[in-house]
């Protein structure tokens, strides 16, 4: 197997990974509430990170920077994955990831309004197709069950993508294995606390069920697919890889029917070909090649 072709392979399998967080997410919900298994998923995930990039990881001298990952954190990790959890409580895994990857869409009009990127035609194109998937998926929750699993899940797309902006105006000089590793072991003691004063049975007394689904998501579903993410980030320009991202809620979206045999509406699919579309045109503008690294958090 060539080197282009081992690629495409490890970008499969990321995105496999973060394809299957959706539906074991959804198995494990159904075991125990969503911060106990916040929890359990971000110190699985701290811990096998700085065991990966144990070598790369270069612990900032001063306290501000700190201090900026931590809100990195909380915008990236606390916040994000909160909503995202509570949404997919409420909602499909199939649907959850797809509108938890909208947040390309949402990062578009953030970067304009806080980082004063130019909007070009190709970025005014995947908002309006971005958006548009998003409306659609949002009336055809109004007429078939309540929408607040529906504004959580776009909650957490919102956060991911200031967090995005953030780290892109205040750590773009950090390292990627860096910024990541500690970012999820800042959010330790915010979750941890959430957790107890929300379920401190499930918490202190965790089944192995779900420490083995916890696993799934903390190991290869966040550090494993972030070793791929940064083999590929050597050696390609991140907006080529991110324009690629729709692949991960397809992934989900089959493997929800494999594992959960879950089914989408025909509003859900074409919602989700307008967001993937969004997607593959915020990263395809011909300015991302000028932009700074942006790091995402895993999913």
């Amino acid at each position: 197997m060539n080197s282009r072709n081992l690629d495409i392979a490890s970008f499969l399998a990321m995105a496999t990974f973060w394809g299957l967080n959706y539906p074991v997410l959804k198995i494990a919900l159904g075991i125990e509430g969503p911060f106990p298994i916040l929890f359990y998923r971000i110190l699985i995930g701290a811990a096998t990170s700085f065991l990966i990039f144990s070598t790369k990881i270069k612990i900032p001298r001063d306290l501000v920077t700190h201090l900026k990952i931590f809100i990195a954190g909380m915008l990236n990790v606390s916040l994000f994955m909160s909503f995202w959890f509570l949404g997919e409580q409420l909602e499909p895994a199939s649907l959850s990831s797809i509108l938890v990857y909208s947040f390309p869409i949402f990062a578009i009009v953030f970067s304009v309004l806080f980082l004063g990127d130019t909007l070009s035609l190709t970025k005014v194109v995947a908002a309006i197709l971005g958006f548009a998937g998003v409306i659609m998926i949002f009336v055809q929750q109004v007429t078939v069950s309540s929408v607040l699993g529906v504004v959580f899940l776009l909650l957490s797309a919102i956060f991911w993508a200031l967090g995005t902006v953030y780290f892109k105006k205040y750590l773009a000089g950090t390292s990627p294995s860096t910024y990541n590793s500690l970012q999820l072991l800042y959010s330790i003691p915010v979750i941890l606390v959430i957790a107890v004063f929300t379920d401190p049975v499930g918490l202190m007394h965790p089944s192995l069920d779900l420490l083995l689904l916890a696993l799934i998501l903390g190991f290869p579903g966040t550090s494993l697919a972030y070793l791929i993410f940064f083999h590929l980030y050597r050696k390609y320009n991140v907006s080529d890889i991110s324009s690629y991202f729709f692949a991960v809620p397809a992934i989900s979206l089959v493997l929800s029917y494999l594992i959960l045999s879950e089914k989408s509406s025909l509003l859900a699919y074409i919602g989700f070909l307008l967001i993937s579309g969004g997607i593959f045109f915020s990263y395809h503008d011909k300015s991302a090649k000028k932009r700074k690294t942006e790091v995402v958090s895993s999913p």
